[in-house]
């Protein structure tokens, strides 16, 4: 017999500024498996130091077989670069890469929280349940959750002060300046937990904190980059984001081309671009 370790929600792996209160304890489970049946999927993952499980023998889809409007493609495929990559390339100072979802994504909400908006953001995000390779749904025991949303007395810094839109932000609220979210990542940026954080003393009404709530999710799904050149796009990566009861289009097409495949290795920006050009 051969003893496989199986991974139920989360494992404790800090990823950035994560704090110890933010984190949800870990649940492992032993199962055991006849080491006969050697042609048995869970003997084709390995588990790494971080106890997530990949296939090495993966390989990887070639992402110019993408499904999508030919017309629209060249933007969403731009757009997605920014968000995920930051305009970086392998050999860049800094380098960003692909962080996804490695586990379903189970959210918690806490109390402070009113019901009617918990009851319209999980309306909202119920239209990514046809996204292939990610899941997002939520709970209301802590325990089952490695999602939290959650209020808390926290000043943020104004970031919005670095863009020259000021007399739009008088009217609307940049997301960084009233919230934050904490990923916490396993060593090949797969995502398994996360706590979003909210002032909502800093926030003018319930209208502000539900369209935080909403793009905080979404940012999280991907450690997605605001985009700065989409000022007039009503989306989710957008410096202003506006209550909308639909995710626009744009917005469900970076999801599906971010969770079109799952990768088993940190995928960088040069990487994408091969996959792009593959044949």
């Amino acid at each position: 017999m051969k003893y496989i370790l199986i991974f139920c929600f989360l494992c404790s792996s800090i990823g950035f500024s994560q704090s110890e209160e933010n984190v949800i304890n870990p649940r492992i489970r032993f199962s055991k498996m006849d080491s006969k049946n050697i042609e048995s999927e869970a003997l084709l993952y390995t588990i790494s130091s971080r106890d997530t499980f990949y296939r090495e023998e993966l390989k990887y889809l070639d992402l110019s077989d993408f499904q999508y409007d030919k017309e629209k493609t060249p933007k969403l495929f731009s757009h997605y670069k920014k968000s995920v990559f930051y305009r970086t390339k392998k050999h860049s100072k800094k380098v960003y890469r692909i962080f996804q979802w490695k586990v379903p994504v189970v959210i918690y909400f806490d109390k402070e929280i009113p019901n009617k908006i918990k009851k319209e953001v999980k309306s909202f995000y119920s239209q990514v349940n046809d996204i292939d390779n990610l899941s997002v749904t939520f709970t209301n025991n802590i325990d089952k959750a490695n999602y939290r949303v959650q209020i808390t007395d926290e000043i943020f810094s104004t970031n919005s002060k670095t863009y020259k839109l000021s007399e739009k932000f008088t009217v609307n609220n940049y997301f960084f300046d009233y919230c934050n979210y904490f990923l916490i990542n396993d060593n090949r940026n797969g995502i398994i937990g996360c706590s979003l954080k909210i002032n909502r003393e800093q926030l003018n009404n319930n209208d502000h904190l539900l369209a935080n709530i909403k793009q905080g999710i979404f940012l999280s799904l991907g450690r997605f980059f605001l985009n700065a050149s989409l000022m007039d796009e009503s989306i989710l990566t957008n410096l202003i984001y506006e209550n909308e009861k639909i995710i626009s289009d744009l917005d469900l097409s970076i999801l599906k081309l971010h969770y079109y495949q799952l990768y088993n290795r940190r995928i960088d920006g040069t990487d994408f671009e091969t996959l792009l050009q593959k044949n």
